[in-house]
């Protein structure tokens, strides 16, 4: 068996998946737009982070922080949720230290002891008196860290909350400002692990819409990978369309069209290749068209129904993977394919 083939059917099939996926992609930043889910999953980490109702209350009535916090009044809003989909964690910390422990006035100087004075000309010193008692000390000795522990120490919220706070409050350093950053990076650490059930909530999503193209494409794996075996022809045109690809882009330039909406991909001219891509796999270009993809007769009677779905189910699992995930398997595969090929081909082709 020639390895080089199954690796040229690894290209086809590698091609395709990625093709798939980004369009899976464009499709789900249209649905998370459209039903605002970043932001919805924000408004709920908030609300799972300040478990205190009453916390809540009042940091809504802060102007810069009232759009995290703020339930919604109209029947669109609560469905849609809440448009904003990032929160800046230093204001968010600022302004819950200052909630929480509201910064006292300014400190009046320890008072100090009365004692007897002597008089202007003597030169014996005046003795204190025995009874008289140390005067306490006042919070001015205290570190801000401590002083921030002992306002904690007395507040009323959300025992969780309180715990939380003093565990990283404790593990700061003296100052107020080592203090603030030190919550502040709680609420970011903690608003990410929050969102790990957007994340999962997406790769569900993911996969539905993923079935959903494979079937109305109908992208078969099984055909594809039969179909690519059996002609030659085809599967040397899709591997060579493939590793162009592959060498034309970059992981970087994919990274930063997937990150960017749907409208903004189509003005960068980056991601120019990756639509053509998608509209490739949609429309079948010249390179594409032979690929038993979508609902003509050469495409449907290779496979009989039952296994149809199998392809379905196995290009709706590869395509919930990524695009990047995709991507780097395409150039790795074209480093082998590379790597495979004879010295004396690679030099004709130099020249």
């Amino acid at each position: 068996m020639d390895l080089t083939v199954w690796v040229d059917v690894a290209l086809g099939v590698t091609i395709v998946y990625l093709g798939t996926s980004l369009f899976v992609t464009i499709i789900n930043e249209y649905i998370a737009q459209l039903m605002n889910l970043r932001g919805r999953n924000l408004f709920n980490s908030l609300k799972q982070l300040i478990a205190d109702p009453g916390l809540r209350t009042k940091l809504q009535a802060i102007p810069t922080l009232r759009p995290y916090f703020q339930e919604a009044d109209h029947v669109w809003t609560r469905l849609r949720g809440h448009s904003i989909s990032y929160v800046d964690t230093q204001v968010l910390a600022q302004m819950l230290l200052e909630l929480i422990l509201p910064q006292s006035s300014t400190t009046a100087p320890s008072e100090q002891s009365t004692l007897p004075q002597p008089p202007p000309n003597s030169s014996t010193p005046a003795v204190p008196d025995p009874e008289q008692p140390t005067p306490p000390t006042t919070h001015t000795d205290l570190t801000e860290k401590a002083e921030v522990l002992q306002k904690l120490a007395q507040v009323k919220i959300d025992p969780a909350l309180k715990t939380q706070l003093e565990a990283v409050i404790h593990s700061a350093s003296d100052s107020m400002e080592s203090v603030t950053q030190a919550v502040s990076s709680w609420a970011d650490r903690s608003l990410t692990m929050l969102g790990e059930h957007y994340k999962r909530n997406m790769q569900i999503l993911s996969f539905i819409v993923s079935l959903f193209v494979a079937g109305i494409l109908n992208i078969d794996t099984v055909a594809l990978i039969e179909r690519l075996y059996k002609d030659k022809e085809l599967r040397t045109t899709v591997a060579e369309f493939a590793v162009r690809f592959g060498e034309q882009q970059r992981s970087n330039d994919i990274q930063a069209c997937l990150g960017k909406s749907a409208d903004a991909q189509k003005q960068d001219g980056k991601c120019n290749d990756l639509l053509g891509l998608v509209d490739a796999i949609q429309s079948k270009n010249k390179d594409l068209g032979q690929l038993p993809i979508g609902w003509s007769d050469a495409a449907t009677s290779q496979t009989s129904q039952p296994l149809r779905m199998v392809g379905w189910f196995l290009t709706a699992l590869a395509a919930s993977l990524g695009a990047p995930f995709w991507f780097d398997l395409l150039t790795k595969v074209v480093n082998v394919r590379h790597g495979m090929r004879r010295p004396e081909v690679v030099a004709a082709e130099k020249k």
